[in-house]
C-alpha cells in the first residue's frame, strides 16, 4: 500500500519538525518547507503531488493561505488543514487547528480527510 503524501509548511521549525516525526511514525510520507514561497512553488508545480497540506497561516515571508489559493489557480486541489497561533476573527474564519493544538487533534482532522 502506497503512504499518503503530507506536506507541512510552519515556519516554527520546532512545530514543523514535531509534526513531521510524529506523522512519518504513523506511516505517512512527510515533507515540509518553512516559508510560504516553497509552499506555493511545491504545489503549482507539475512533479510531485501531495494528499493533504498543513499550513500555517502567517509565516515570516507570507499568508500560507495565499499560497494555497494561487496554487489553485494552477490546477492544485490537496485538502488543506490550516493552522495559526493568531486569535483575531478574520483569521479565526479560515483555521481548522488554533495552536497549540494537541497531536490527537491533528492526527483526528488528517484521518477525516484522507483514509
Amino acid at each position: 500500500m502506497e503512504k499518503k503524501k503530507i506536506l507541512i509548511a510552519d515556519d516554527e521549525k520546532e512545530i514543523a519538525f514535531l509534526l513531521f516525526e510524529f506523522l512519518e511514525n504513523k506511516g505517512y510520507d512527510v515533507s515540509f518547507v518553512r516559508t510560504s514561497r516553497e509552499l506555493y512553488c511545491l504545489l503549482s508545480g507539475a512533479y510531485d503531488h501531495y494528499d493533504l497540506v498543513i499550513t500555517d497561516i502567517h509565516m515570516q515571508d507570507g499568508d500560507g493561505n495565499e499560497s494555497i489559493e494561487l496554487a489553485k489557480v494552477f490546477g492544485s486541489e490537496t485538502p488543506v488543514i490550516y493552522i495559526t497561533g493568531c486569535d483575531d476573527s478574520l483569521t479565526m474564519s479560515r483555521v481548522t487547528l488554533q495552536k497549540p493544538f494537541s497531536l490527537q487533534e491533528i492526527i483526528n482532522r488528517i484521518e477525516e480527510i484522507i483514509k
